[in-house]
């Protein structure tokens, strides 16, 4: 059960009320060593525990205290577990909260290049390869299973944020340093991913 602080979980969308006791966390910049690792699984057991409802709380207050940005995975906040936080409407009207716990990806179709941007690299956006539909599983706060179909901008962020538990960052992805890496203006409308 979950520990009642702030978190009220429906099905679709998970409803965000922000709360007190939560933390605006540092986020991790390159070449922070924390970006390359592989986040561990967490325990399904774990989930419920004050650590872990803590730790999604401050990621989702984290990710709308930055303007423009729509998700954020643990390892960006120094904690290496397998859990991200996402918003395709946070620049509008933050009613798409997913909080994925150990996602996984079972399917994916439909590649199309999109432009980037990332918490961890301020300066830049890229342009990348990413599927356009995509079917993804994971563990809400609540310890239940969910399965979904996430396309176009929602199946975008999945991917940037999943790729951060794999210890893959969107420079990884680029294929050409001239002409897939932009040096940004800092104006967040011109990414299509903040995270």
């Amino acid at each position: 059960m979950l520990r009642g602080r702030i978190w009220k979980y429906t099905p679709n969308p998970l409803k965000y009320t922000p709360c007190e006791t939560m933390t605006i966390r540092k986020i991790r910049l390159y070449p922070d060593p924390i970006l390359r690792q592989k986040c561990r699984p967490v325990d399904l057991q774990e989930i419920e525990t004050a650590y872990i409802q803590d730790l999604v709380n401050d990621m989702v207050k984290t990710m709308y205290h930055f303007e423009g940005t729509v998700g954020l995975a643990a390892c960006q906040v120094g904690e290496p577990v397998r859990i991200f936080v996402m918003d395709s409407t946070a620049k509008t009207t933050r009613d798409r909260l997913k909080v994925l716990i150990n996602p996984t990806i079972n399917a994916q179709s439909q590649w199309k290049y999109s432009r980037e941007g990332c918490l961890s690299f301020p300066d830049y956006i890229v342009t990348v390869k990413r599927a356009r539909k995509m079917i993804l599983s994971w563990h809400t706060p609540a310890g239940e299973q969910v399965e979904e179909d996430l396309r176009d901008f929602e199946a975008i962020i999945a991917q940037h944020e999943f790729d951060h538990l794999e210890g893959i960052l969107f420079l990884d992805r680029i294929k050409n340093i001239n002409t897939d890496l932009i040096i940004r203006s800092h104006q967040p409308e011109q990414a299509v991913i903040t995270d």
